[in-house]
């Protein structure tokens, strides 16, 4: 109860700023734009720009919806009056991140309207839609336990949305890496090509939920470092009190 109490009280709190409201129509906007930039009439809609306009969204978006988190608290001054509540560092930050999450599956609920609406533009494969949203849920939910992690270390909002860039960057720099790698720019062995390639965050969206596919592989990748983030976050709280 404490961690939905927390979590209800962050969902809440997004909505009492004009800025929570001027994030979500700009997250829509550049959805739609991409969505309806990409349609041919009579022609499927792409993987690949589903691909490149989710992924981009979820990790531009995800510094912004978690600055708030424990650095707004901290900014405040009422990060110190939460710890001495009855409430253990890991409700706190499982409760506030959870709270973005539920933030979130209402923005890729209502765009997946937008995907399902543009039928009348062009032919849209309904499957490839509805995993893609799936993967961009875990791509979501990977991007705001950094956010949270991020948002424990900062102690101002812009710290809070640097770090959290800084950090989603390089897991995104790992496929360019690799890209590196197959090209043959650099000369590595094949076992340091499959760790770099790992730990790129947007291969593991891109290779398949993008494609329509749903990999067990994809799915762990992306629930561990949910976890090893909000996990550091409540090690981070902890030694705040």
């Amino acid at each position: 109860m404490i961690i939905l109490s927390i979590a209800w009280r962050e969902f809440r709190q997004f909505f009492t700023s004009w800025s929570g409201y001027v994030l979500i129509l700009l997250y829509h906007g550049v959805l739609g734009l991409i969505l309806v930039s990409a349609v041919q009439p009579g022609q499927p809609l792409e993987p690949r720009v589903i691909n490149s306009g989710y992924l981009t969204l979820a990790l531009f978006t995800s510094p912004f919806m978690t600055m708030r988190t424990i650095a707004g608290e901290r900014q405040k001054g009422t990060l110190d009056l939460l710890q001495l509540a009855p409430v253990s560092a890991y409700q706190i930050v499982i409760g506030k991140w959870l709270g973005v999450l539920m933030l979130t599956i209402t923005i890729v609920l209502s765009g997946l309207w937008l995907t399902t609406g543009l039928r009348f533009f062009g032919e849209i494969d309904v499957n490839i839609a509805l995993v893609t949203a799936f993967g961009m849920l875990l791509v979501f939910c990977a991007a705001l336990a950094i956010g949270v992690f991020a948002s424990s270390l900062a102690k101002t909002l812009l710290g809070s949305i640097g770090i959290a860039s800084i950090f989603t960057l390089l897991l995104w720099l790992f496929g360019l890496v690799a890209t590196t790698i197959e090209a043959g720019l650099v000369v590595l062995s094949q076992q340091v090509l499959t760790v770099v390639r790992y730990f790129d965050l947007s291969s593991h969206f891109r290779e398949s939920f993008a494609q329509g596919v749903i990999d067990t592989s994809d799915i762990t990748y992306f629930l561990s470092v949910t976890v090893l983030f909000l996990a550091l976050a409540t090690f981070r709280l902890q030694l705040s009190k």
